[in-house]
């Protein structure tokens, strides 16, 4: 037979619970009554779990675990933010059974998250719990407010119907709101952090450039020695040497191959100029963070018309015969044109009915040194017109041209050293220059014509050739363009043998039909330039005195930028759960509620009164019971029994 002995009940009003207990109905005497004995460390251990609960110290440490949390997710983010993503590696098991496995930031975070969400939810669920004691302590309650409490401690759902029971009126509404709020907060966690793809570098990126242009052939060592006092050169193109005299200097051959292929390019193909080919830039991005110079080709253009002699006289020439009128010689007044170096076209009809002429001739120029120049191109174009008009004559006079308009360039290329400040972006070069100079003399003696700096231009290398430039080949490009800069083009007619119509010539006759002819001219010549000055740099030569243009190879690698704005939502969430605790702590104090919490053996130590239980006691359906339980109100008060639901 069970029994509750009175001393047991009268302890459970005082402390406000029962104990229950089974009790032989034959009691052994006392003399058989074994003597209980109580461990230290089983002292110990409950007054640690004791004081863990009257304190709320799992609470609290949940709540910290969060704060933990957060504050490493921060720490870690200040730590990486504007830096490269870093990967850290984890290793686990041993021998074959070794595995590796990947460590992001989002890696790290993602358990941090979780870990805040879990730690959070520890003191929250724990008040929610008491504040439900609380609740019915202080008044009358429907029973069904009871399930709507623990459901709230247990998951977003029950949080949203507990805020609508409650109006969002109570305490426990702020940890209702907590609980669901924290389904934001892995989102909130991983949107801390992006990566944005910024270069880094990863490389070396060199550009060729040179200080020496003698065509693609090779130097011999002595002449590199007496010529330019360098260390011997190295020729990585497997060219002959180029044939020296007994004193070493170079003898002259034609020009190289790849040479006239830069000419022709640059004239025929300008309207793309070329791209420099010796660049190492693997990734496609690269910059040079200083200028470097290099010898070059500069050109220039110039509107000479105004340098026109004009010299006129009067001439007689043929009439036309109109077939009705017999032909007769006219006396016609004409006007030749002359440049300062010699080109010329005659004005008088009938003899020369001349589009354009071309001449190579560098003496005598208007804009450019004749010692220094590479090739100086001169170019008159005539329109033709009626010479007089002819209204009346017996001849048809007016069918006899003369010039009627004229106009004349002067474009030239020559040796310079240009500044660069250079960039490959997507794979697509981009050299600019910042800087050039021009001065430069010639060496009958040696052929060598050598560029000096002026005394304003300065050069990041110390080494004692850095600013040595200097050329053989100044020769053989001349010789060349004076077979290319020749021809006329006329109008009608045939020309003369000794100025046939070159594809040059035409190809320049076009031009003045295009739109703004100097323009044209002017691009012409920078295409040019920029052909022959990377033809030049390619040459692959390597010497102590001018290097590689070094610059940076960089690549586009993911780096870490926080976005501090999501991190408002756990902070605020952490601080909310510290004020439902310490309030829940301080509401425990005031009305002296026992601290169930949430421990489920609370309802069998306060269950329903007998009269309440009657009630239920038929009813089987879960939703039977929820109905009553709504329609029943309840107080947890203190009885003769303990503390009981009181209906």
């Amino acid at each position: 037979m069970t029994a509750f002995p009175m001393e047991v009940l009268d302890s459970s009003k005082r402390q406000g619970h029962v104990k229950i207990t089974d009790v032989p109905e034959n009691p052994p005497p006392d003399s058989e009554k074994g003597i209980q004995t109580t461990s230290p460390n089983r002292d110990l251990k409950s007054k640690l779990l004791n004081a863990v609960e009257r304190y709320w110290l799992f609470e609290f440490f949940g709540w910290t675990l969060a704060l933990g949390c957060l504050v490493g997710t921060i720490a870690l983010l200040a730590v990486h933010n504007g830096r490269e993503a870093p990967t850290w590696t984890l290793h686990v098991g041993r021998g074959r059974y070794r595995k590796t496995f990947g460590l992001t930031i989002n890696t790290i975070i993602s358990v941090f998250a979780t870990a805040f969400n879990s730690g959070l939810l520890i003191p929250v669920a724990a008040s929610i719990s008491q504040l439900k004691w609380i609740w019915f302590q202080k008044g009358r309650r429907p029973l069904a407010h009871f399930q709507k409490f623990e459901s709230a401690s247990r998951g977003p759902l029950g949080s949203l119907i507990l805020l609508w029971t409650l109006r969002c009126r109570r305490l426990a509404c702020l940890g209702a709101v907590i609980v669901i709020a924290a389904l934001g907060t892995g989102f909130s966690f991983q949107a801390l952090v992006v990566y944005p793809l910024q270069p880094v570098q990863v490389d070396v990126a060199r550009i060729q450039r040179t200080n020496l242009d003698w065509g693609s052939n090779s130097l011999s060592e002595y002449s590199a020695h007496l010529l330019l006092n360098l260390p011997a050169l190295t020729p990585t193109s497997p060219y002959s040497a180029q044939p020296t005299d007994r004193a070493g200097r170079f003898l002259a051959t034609s020009l190289s191959n790849d040479m006239v292929g830069a000419i022709y390019s640059g004239i025929y193909q300008y309207t793309e100029l070329s791209q420099m080919k010796n660049v190492s830039c693997p990734t496609g991005n690269c910059t040079w963070l200083e200028t470097y110079t290099s010898m070059a080709v500069c050109s220039a253009c110039h509107d000479v018309t105004a340098s026109l002699k004009k010299s006129c006289g009067t001439a007689l020439v043929p009439g036309q015969d109109d077939g009705v009128h017999p032909a007769s010689n006219v006396s016609l007044p004409y006007c030749n044109y002359t440049l300062p170096n010699g080109l010329n076209v005659s004005g008088v009809p009938a003899v020369n009915y001349s589009s354009i002429d071309i001449s190579s001739n560098t003496g005598n120029s208007i804009h450019f040194d004749a010692d220094t120049a590479l090739s100086v191109l001169s170019i008159i174009q005539t329109t033709w017109g009626p010479a007089v008009d002819g209204k009346g004559d017996a001849t048809a006079a007016s069918d006899i041209m003369g010039i009627a308009d004229k106009q004349a360039f002067e474009c030239g290329v020559y040796y310079c050293v240009q500044k660069f400040n250079t960039s490959v972006s997507r794979g697509t070069l981009s050299e600019r220059v910042v800087d050039m100079y021009t001065t430069g003399r010639y060496d009958s003696a040696t052929g060598v014509y050598a560029l000096e700096p002026p005394a304003s231009w300065t050069n990041h290398s110390n080494a004692d050739s850095a600013n040595l430039y200097q050329s053989n080949n100044l020769g053989l490009i001349r010789d060349f363009f004076s077979t290319q800069w020749l021809g006329q083009v006329l109008e009608y007619g045939t020309p003369p043998e000794n100025k046939p119509t070159t594809s040059v010539a035409l190809f320049m006759w076009a031009l003045f039909f295009e739109q703004n002819p100097f323009q044209q001219f002017t691009q012409m010549f920078a295409s040019l330039a920029k052909s022959m000055s990377d033809t030049i740099r390619s040459y692959s030569y390597t010497t102590d005195a001018i290097p590689a243009g070094l610059g940076a190879v960089y690549q586009d690698k993911p780096h870490v930028q926080v976005r501090w704005g999501w991190v408002a939502l756990p902070a605020a969430l952490l601080g909310l759960a510290l004020i439902l605790l310490v309030g829940t702590m301080a509401a425990t104090a005031r009305d002296k509620t026992l601290l169930w919490k949430g421990n489920s053996l609370a309802a069998f130590s306060h269950p329903l009164t007998s009269d309440a239980r009657a009630v239920v006691t038929d009813v089987h359906s879960p939703r039977e019971v929820l109905r009553i339980a709504e329609q029943m109100d309840v107080k947890w008060e203190k009885t003769d029994r303990g503390f009981r639901l009181v209906q």
